[in-house]
């Protein structure tokens, strides 16, 4: 027992709470990496791009690895986009509307 302890006794609590929340953010991350990977790879596949598989960094912060999620769906938001665009100049004004409803 550290002599802060003494003086704070919640202290033992805190730390066990502050590592539980970090396990978790760890464990929301890496869902949302995993995730992020089966969309990119669904892109990939079908719309036949190259994006890159992303991986958490482990020693990286919070929020490197959020900027590292971000950039990724920023990117391929850019690529529906210009898709989006050459779809609604191909298609009739009503096939369009349909596409989206």
């Amino acid at each position: 027992m550290s002599f802060s302890d003494l003086l704070y006794p919640d202290n033992p609590k805190r730390r066990e709470k502050v590592i539980q929340l970090q396990q978790e953010i760890y464990s929301l991350m890496s869902n949302n990496f995993r995730a992020t990977n089966r969309l990119i790879n669904t892109i990939n596949d079908h719309l036949h791009l190259d994006f890159p598989i992303i991986s958490i960094q482990e020693k990286g912060t919070v929020q490197e690895n959020c900027n590292i999620l971000i950039n990724s769906m920023r990117n391929i938001q850019k690529e529906v986009e210009k898709i989006d665009e050459k779809l609604k100049e191909k298609l009739e004004p009503e096939a369009y509307k349909k596409l989206h409803t």
